[in-house]
């Protein structure tokens, strides 16, 4: 990856020619023009790779260039008014648009618009400029709510996250689609189906959705979309319908963004469910952290010229699991030997633990030992798939569900062929233990030591039989080998399987934020094993979802309500919420009349912590905050002036009843920040607060909404951390 990074002139007393360091710019389009000095009238410079999506160092300005260091140390010119992002001042990130005046950042929606037969009739492509010609760079597939970096008359650059910084550009940018493909969703609010409801409704009629707003409001019009007809609720990670537009006059409809089913090759139809459970199921494995390696070694006679090395290379690796905060890794340590070896054929010299001077104990006690009547054909194989077989049983793991299990093998000889000297070997085989791992979804990587021409024949056996392993276990895991006896050679082909532990996730990470073909994002059938590894279906990301724009009335013709209102909010601002409310709440507790003055602040503090603006002194109050920051005010007690809040608070009862609005929702906010559900909820009259208990029963609520971004240049696929969560409008203030 190219990278370059600009420098911001400094203002007033320094030189309009410095920058500020670790300034970048990012080329967001494949058709900006290099100069090879600060004039158009100078040569250009033929940049080899599509500069779309890299990023540039900033040397300086001159005049109206940036002076930028491209890759091979050469230095290019680029004109102010390219096309290119830069990041904001004193920061090393670009952040997607926002409206202006607000903190809302501007959210597109690809529609893939159905035909007749409800069908999508043809791709979506995106582009490195923003013209849309020339060849794509891929396809829209799944829907995905994505973020808007810039626009153009004619088209929108999309990205996957909300922000990116000067290493990952080209995985956050998308690319160029043209407008006639996106809709802005410039708020927070979606809905879903009421399916509390949904017996009562099924009596009457379920929900329709209608093409326009004509249609919503004829009777006999014919709906282009249905309710699906069940009462299960969706899950709590599943994307609502984004509310495009509310009306409320003669006809009360949504306009909203539907989405629904998938449509693969062949006219394969895939439910919308299915496609929210995959992409689910990655980002569980992707978001899991919590690794447990087992370091299995082959602690025989044979190895007794490695053994040293071996341990002193462990003890190495150990710490590229060791952070500021202790280990972030669970290792486990364990030795295998041969059956005449008795109780030494398997011994766990310390079970799953981050304690590293516990781990590195372990690795101390390590020695090597062989039965000396340990003699004839079986002498030199080892009981291997025995020593695998005990790690899957007799250790701590966690549940594997969400993957990131393995055992690392360290060893030189396979295990033995036949059975004719231990009999007890024939209950394993390679293709047994790759099945076991794959059972408990374990991947096996194995170094091989002590590599020679006398042993070759048992170095082969080794070889083949983890090949074998891998080749029962959805391919997954690797082989590595070292030539020499040297303990720095073993830490680097160990440190390499670390980077091959990063694989599986930087393969995830490729299917979830496929935008093509699925045969495009890696070849061969790698990633088509490590989704059924998984339970994944395949095809949900070999398909095109539909987007539609629906309408529909907020009741049916019964008069039962169709729908919820659920705001989409990060933890972060759930608790920023939280702690303003409990501001304003206290302050209404305590109003005096004779320090209005106090209550008047705590109010526009409190307004401009949720929106990061000013409030004007006769704006309303509920309005401000939802043109700011796209979370709507429910209670008629805050869709007011702060001169008219100051006003009807003098009243008591007001107060009691503003005050005990307030405690509700921040309650019931907390239920959702802990995720927990909260029991026995009862207001307190004297203290005027609610008093509940925090049930052990978990609740879920927050879900990965971006998609993952891989920086595999360190070895680790990272991935989006904000958690956001669809929370019921009704528990917001």
């Amino acid at each position: 990856m190219n990278r370059l990074f600009v420098f911001l002139f400094l203002p007033l007393f320094f030189s309009p020619n410095l920058a500020y360091a670790n300034d970048f710019i990012v080329m967001t389009s494949s058709n900006v023009k290099l100069y090879s000095q600060d004039s158009e009238g100078s040569p250009e410079i033929d940049y080899e790779d599509n500069p779309f999506g890299k990023s540039f160092e900033i040397s300086r300005r001159s005049g109206t260039f940036y002076q930028i260091q491209l890759k091979n140390s050469k230095q290019a010119y680029i004109k102010n008014d390219a096309r290119y992002l830069k990041n904001i001042q004193e920061s090393d990130y670009i952040l997607a648009k926002r409206l202006p005046g607000s903190k809302l950042t501007k959210k597109a929606l690809i529609v893939n618009r159905p035909g007749q037969s409800g069908k999508i009739g043809s791709d979506i492509n995106y582009f490195d400029n923003p013209e849309t010609i020339g060849k794509y760079l891929g396809k829209i597939s799944i829907f995905e709510i994505r973020y808007i970096f810039d626009e153009t008359d004619k088209s929108y650059l999309v990205g996957r996250t909300d922000r990116m910084k000067q290493i990952n550009p080209d995985s956050v940018l998308v690319g160029w689609i043209a407008k006639n493909h996106i809709v802005e969703w410039n708020n927070l609010v979606g809905i879903e189906f009421d399916k509390t409801n949904f017996d009562d409704r099924k009596q009457c009629k379920i929900g329709q959705i209608f093409a326009s707003e004509q249609e919503v409001a004829d009777p006999n019009a014919k709906p282009i979309f249905k309710e699906s007809e069940t009462s299960n609720e969706l899950p709590y990670y599943a994307n609502r319908f984004p509310v495009l537009d509310k009306q409320t006059n003669n006809v009360n409809y949504y306009k909203f963004a539907y989405i629904g089913n998938a449509y693969g090759s062949g006219g394969n139809v895939i439910d919308r469910k299915d496609i929210e459970k995959a992409r689910h199921k990655i980002m569980q494995i992707l978001r899991n952290n919590k690794v447990q390696i087992a370091i299995l070694i082959d602690a025989t006679k044979g190895m007794e010229d490695h053994i040293a090395n071996v341990k002193k290379a462990v003890r190495k690796f150990l710490g590229e699991f060791e952070g500021k905060e202790g280990m972030n890794a669970k290792v486990a340590i364990a030795v295998y030997r041969d059956y005449p070896d008795g109780d030494k054929i398997y011994e766990i010299k310390s079970d799953f633990s981050q304690d590293i001077g516990k781990l590195r104990s372990a690795i101390d006690s390590v020695y090597v030992y062989s039965n000396s009547k340990d003699r004839g054909k079986g002498a030199y194989p080892e009981a291997l798939f025995f020593g695998i077989n005990k790690t899957i049983d007799n250790l701590t793991w966690k549940d594997s569900t969400k993957g990131g299990q393995y055992i690392l093998l360290l060893g030189d000889h396979g295990n033995h062929k036949t059975y004719e000297q231990y009999p007890q070997d024939r209950i394993f085989s390679a293709p047994i233990i790759g099945q076991r791992l794959k059972d408990n979804i374990i991947t096996l990587f194995a170094l091989q030591v002590n590599i020679s021409k006398e042993k070759q024949i048992y170095n082969q056996m080794f070889e083949s039989q983890v090949l074998d392993i891998k080749q029962n276990n959805h391919g997954a895991g690797g082989l590595r080998k070292v030539y020499s006896n040297s303990s720095d050679a073993i830490y680097k082909e160990l440190h390499g399987i670390v980077n091959d532990f990063s694989v599986i996730k930087d393969a995830l990470i490729d299917v979830r934020n496929s935008t093509s073909q699925m045969s495009q994002i890696y070849k061969g059938v790698f990633t088509q094993k490590l989704l059924e590894r998984y339970n994944i279906d395949a095809k949900v990301f070999d398909a095109v979802q539909i987007c539609a724009i629906g309408y529909a009335t907020l009741k049916n013709s019964c008069g039962d309500n169709q729908f919820f209102e659920k705001v989409l909010v990060t933890r972060k601002e759930l608790e920023s919420i939280k702690v303003q409310m409990q501001e304003l709440s206290d302050a209404v507790m305590y109003y005096n009349p004779e320090s209005t003055k106090k209550l008047e602040r705590t109010i526009f503090m409190v307004v401009k912590a949720l929106t990061g603006d000013e409030l004007a002194p006769n704006e309303n109050i509920a309005q401000f905050i939802m043109k700011k920051s796209g979370i709507p005010v429910n209670t008629q007690m805050l869709n007011m002036t702060v001169e008219q809040l100051l006003d009807r608070i003098q009243v008591g009862d007001f107060r009691k009843n503003l005050r005990k609005y307030i405690e509700e929702r921040i309650m019931l906010l907390d239920g959702v920040v802990k995720e927990k559900d909260l029991q026995n909820m009862e207001w307190d009259k004297d203290d005027q607060r609610f008093i509940y208990n925090i049930s052990d029963k978990p609740v879920a609520y927050f879900f990965c909404l971006e998609q993952p971004i891989p920086e595999r240049r360190k070895g680790v696929a990272k991935h989006s951390k904000k958690n956001h969560a669809w929370v019921p409008l009704e528990y917001l203030p």
